[in-house]
């Protein structure tokens, strides 16, 4: 089996050419330092969830009870106005028979 052929190495490749050893008496760090929670930005993305969903689900509440405060509404003006409607009807009808009976 032969040998892979030798590789040169490029000329601008950073190379290790220093040994560092840690300072005597430093504690090697083998855990990660926990994350700083910040608990104000914590509440202030928590409250701009809740925002938006109540937001949606507000209006959604608020479209549905004029729909059924809108039906109600043009439900009662037909009960006022079909009286109304039907004696200027009956009035109509019965000018134009006198007018007719006039004539």
């Amino acid at each position: 089996m032969m040998a892979p052929p030798a590789r040169s190495v490029p000329r601008f490749l950073p190379t290790l050419t220093e040994v560092v050893h840690p300072r005597a008496g430093a504690a090697p760090m083998l855990t990660v330092p926990p994350p700083v929670i910040d608990p104000d930005a914590i509440l202030q993305r928590v409250r701009v969830e809740v925002d938006l969903v109540l937001q949606t689900h507000l209006e959604a509440t608020v479209a549905n009870a004029m729909l059924d405060q809108v039906a109600m509404i043009v439900a009662r003006i037909r009960e006022e106005l079909e009286p109304m409607v039907r004696q200027a009807v009956a009035e109509a009808v019965a000018a134009e028979l006198d007018a007719a009976n006039q004539a």
